[in-house]
């Protein structure tokens, strides 16, 4: 506790922040590393732009680019951007929480906003100090948005002005910045008009964000990430990502927050089915809603079809779990207090921070060590591979030009081993942009993908299903390798 007194914050947050990031200062590779370091700069500015519309991201891509910078440089760069945006973002957190709780709960909820669990997945691309600068301007919107509230109408400024920037680099990151801010207009308002004001705010900020972006994708830029029209059918999909049986998690939730309600009002005396019980209840419900809403209804103006829900697009929700949580805990108050109960629940309150900060970092390093690892395996592979290639390319006096990709009846889309959430430590063979991208990489090579043959697929490899790499695997043609995944 006597830390965050002692040490100057702005000194202990990156320190923080460069812990949880350890493993990853070894430069690592996601599929989508693998297409860059093959085909250069402005080939993915194009593909930032056009197929995922992150304009802030393709500019500083045609930058190192124009200067010839390498793909490790980007790398590092993108690492230090992230660190500096994490702290960022951790410390002006921390100064607006802290006026109203603990300084150590305040630092806890900042870290945890974020680093959380989620977060993870945005560190595995090589964009990752852009997630993390989309984050900090969310942050800096959210500031602006407080001054409003306070009366400040120059917050007006920074709140455009962040949220512009947050959405033009990840679009689903600034729902962040609509929970917070309806978390705090739940807090500042004291009334139901004031609260609809406030949230009206809130919401004005963040569509000011949404349309603008939405507007610069369909005049700018050829992006297939926004539809002409509102798909309804697709954002249901989204809804119930689970089919029917999502309803009965909405419900569990609900339940939860009744029930941690009820509990915190008949510890304040007010009864477990008071009024005050309701009203909570309906306040973390609306936090929750928020949530749930800025992480599906940008599908809404998606033109996609399948449901795909990768696990970086769930930090909205995870921020208002974090949000909930900082609703029980903000006094408006609050001040320290000398007495024994008091000291008891700091000591306490302290173990389980600490507790839940330890666990998060242990997740953190398991995810990245398992990058590490799953990259050494693809290369161990890779390496297996190109001796092969080159036995054969000696035995025949012919050169290996083309590759051919085809898979065996089950693909197996994660190394033996590895930890896999979401999209995160996926093989490289598993993915079309980066089993050929990775061969060259690896091996120094310009190899060219070819389309698959039909006849050498049922001759070799039709009805196969490996579990491991075996040389049946390869079947050298001339030029042409033809390769099966397993």
């Amino acid at each position: 506790m006597n830390i965050i007194r002692r040490k100057p914050l702005y000194f202990i947050i990156p320190l923080v922040v460069i812990v949880f990031l350890l493993p990853i200062f070894k430069m690592e590779y996601a599929t989508d590393t693998y297409y860059m370091e093959n085909h250069g700069f402005f080939v993915t500015v194009d593909h930032m732009l056009n197929d995922n519309g992150r304009p802030v991201i393709a500019a500083f891509l045609a930058l190192f680019g124009a200067m010839e910078m390498s793909v490790c440089a980007f790398y590092y760069f993108s690492l230090l951007l992230g660190i500096a945006s994490a702290s960022v973002a951790i410390y002006r957190l921390y100064g607006i929480f802290k006026g109203k709780m603990s300084k150590a709960c305040a630092l806890f909820f900042g870290i945890f906003t974020v680093l959380t669990p989620f977060t993870t997945d945005y560190f595995m691309f090589i964009e990752k100090g852009f997630f993390m600068l989309a984050i900090c301007m969310s942050v800096v919107a959210f500031e602006g948005y407080l001054m409003i509230l306070k009366g400040n109408k120059k917050g007006v400024i920074p709140a455009l002005a962040g949220i512009l920037v947050s959405f033009f680099t990840y679009q689903i990151i600034p729902g962040a910045f609509a929970v917070l801010s309806t978390l705090f207009a739940v807090i500042y308002s004291k009334e139901i008009k004031r609260l609809v004001v406030n949230l009206l705010i809130a919401l004005g900020i963040y569509g000011f964000g949404a349309v603008s972006c939405v507007l610069f994708l369909k005049i700018f830029t050829d992006s297939n990430r926004v539809s002409t029209g509102i798909n309804f059918e697709y954002m249901l999909k989204c809804f119930l990502f689970l089919g029917i049986g999502t309803v009965f998690v909405y419900l569990g939730a609900a339940v939860l927050l009744f029930a941690i309600c009820a509990a915190v009002n008949k510890k304040r005396g007010n009864g477990i089915f008071s009024r005050e019980t309701g009203v909570e209840f309906l306040k973390t419900l609306l936090v929750l809603f928020v949530g749930l809403a800025v992480m599906i209804v940008p599908f809404a103006f998606s033109e996609g079809d399948e449901v795909w829900l990768p696990f970086r697009i769930s930090y909205p929700i995870s921020v208002a779990a974090i949000a909930i949580a900082m609703y029980f805990c903000y006094n408006d108050n609050y001040e320290e207090k000398e007495d024994k109960s008091y000291a008891r629940a700091k000591r306490i309150g302290a173990i389980v921070m600490g507790t839940v900060l330890a666990l998060n970092l242990a997740f953190f390093h398991t995810v990245f060590i398992s990058r590490l690892i799953n990259n050494g395996m693809d290369e161990a592979l890779v390496q297996t591979i190109g001796e092969e290639i080159k036995g054969y390319e000696e035995r025949s006096e012919k050169e290996i030009k083309y590759i051919k990709i085809y898979y065996d009846k089950n693909i197996t889309n994660r190394n033996k081993g590895i930890l896999k959430i979401g999209d995160t430590n996926v093989r490289a063979f598993s993915k079309s942009w980066s089993d050929v991208n990775h061969l060259n990489v690896i091996l120094e090579k310009s190899y060219l993908k070819k389309k698959q043959d039909q006849k050498i697929f049922n001759q070799y490899f039709k009805g196969k299903d490996w579990d491991s790499f075996s040389t049946e695997q390869l079947v050298f043609d001339g030029e042409i390798l033809h390769i099966c995944v397993y």
